[in-house]
């Protein structure tokens, strides 16, 4: 109905998250899909430069990720701190996510502003699936 009624899809809040970003963090891959639609810009930030893949990979929602990269989402664009998609997805444990990430290209040997990657950073996290899955990177 908001749509219907030409709601404004690109739109930011005062601290700094659009629809897009909203609801690809929670998953929620038909709103995406219908922000999409509508015109909502898929490389929309946040105010630290977050993308909603970052998000949505963050979240370990794999196929908000895959429609999100199938919509041309950059997967190596870096935040302010440096982080990718694929270094928020490692970092919260997210094995589907990492695997897709990579089976896309992600860059496995970016490393942040700290100069770490994403492996060191499933690592520091205990996430041993991900570190194993690593061996192959």
């Amino acid at each position: 109905m908001l749509l219907e009624n030409e709601a404004e899809v690109n739109v930011m809040s005062d601290n700094g998250f659009s629809p897009l970003i909203i609801s690809s963090a929670h998953g929620h891959l038909e709103v995406v899909k219908l922000l999409v639609e509508a015109g909502a810009e898929i490389e929309t930030e946040h105010i630290e430069g977050v993308t909603p893949l970052m998000y949505a990979s963050a979240g370990g929602y794999p196929e908000v990720v895959k429609y999100l990269i199938e919509k041309g989402a950059q997967i190596n664009l870096r935040h302010k701190s440096g982080g990718t998609a694929l270094m928020e997805a490692s970092t919260a444990g997210n094995v589907t996510v990492v695997q897709l990430l990579l089976e896309h290209q992600a860059d496995p040997f970016v490393e942040d502003n700290d100069g770490v990657t994403a492996l060191m950073s499933a690592a520091s996290m205990g996430h041993t699936e991900i570190c194993r899955y690593g061996i192959v990177w």
